[in-house]
């Protein structure tokens, strides 16, 4: 026999179960803007890997901008101390975990970053990248920005304000001075009644509330999905 109320019922559980599979995540995006060639063809063994640059070091907090390297627009806000040396050594992990290349450190980007801002005060910061690894016979350079890295006011489970955290990373072929990959993270948490659109996202993390460094973990996971392995 027909029932409305079963009907009801069954619609409800297809539609909670769609949403249990669908893994909408809008707030990271990563992908390759080179053509598709296997990663041996892009001629890169060797990696320098910049330090992530905390943005607000340029632009004030709470404001719009746009990033210097790919034009993607975020917003702004507080940074924890450390923050920026925490996604660094994710990055340097990940490379040294994931791929073959022979990664050059941060340090050595440093020190040739200020030798070249001394000589050229108004070198643009991609034409800077870029001489840095040509100073350093890299054949591509890993840059990020820190835009927001906030941490949550409360516990896992109960919270006055949630973590937020916004960043993205380049990879950037010296060759041609073209940027070969994007990974952008840019996330605000929310609770599941205001985002039940990312219901899946609730029970791959956990239903509480994460901290700015699990958040951003995340983030670098989410990020780096897509990145060219050798």
């Amino acid at each position: 026999m027909f029932s409305p109320q079963r009907e009801h019922y069954k619609k409800g559980l297809y539609l909670l179960y769609a949403l249990m599979l669908s893994l909408l995540l809008m707030s990271c995006t990563s992908r390759r803007l080179a053509p598709h060639k296997p990663t041996s063809d892009l001629e890169i063994k060797t990696i320098l890997l910049i330090p992530f640059k905390k943005i607000t070091n340029v632009h004030n907090r709470f404001s719009q901008v746009r990033c210097p390297i790919c034009g993607a627009v975020f917003n702004t806000g507080p940074i924890l101390d450390g923050a920026e040396t925490f996604l660094t050594n994710a990055m340097l992990a990940f490379l040294k975990a994931n791929t073959s290349y022979k990664v050059i450190s941060g340090d050595q980007g440093e020190g040739a970053r200020s030798q070249l801002i001394s000589k050229n005060a108004g070198i643009s910061e991609q034409e800077l990248i870029r001489e840095i690894g040509r100073t350093l016979n890299a054949d591509a350079v890993v840059n990020g920005y820190l835009y927001r890295f906030r941490e949550r006011i409360g516990t896992a489970y109960s919270v006055e304000r949630s973590a937020s955290v916004a960043f993205d990373i380049h990879l950037i072929r010296i060759a041609d001075d073209r940027l070969i990959w994007v990974g952008r993270f840019d996330e605000t948490q929310r609770s599941l009644s205001e985002d039940l659109f990312r219901i899946s996202l609730f029970f791959k993390r956990g239903i509480r509330w994460l901290s700015a460094y699990e958040l951003a973990h995340h983030g670098m996971e989410c990020a780096l999905a897509t990145f060219p392995k050798r």
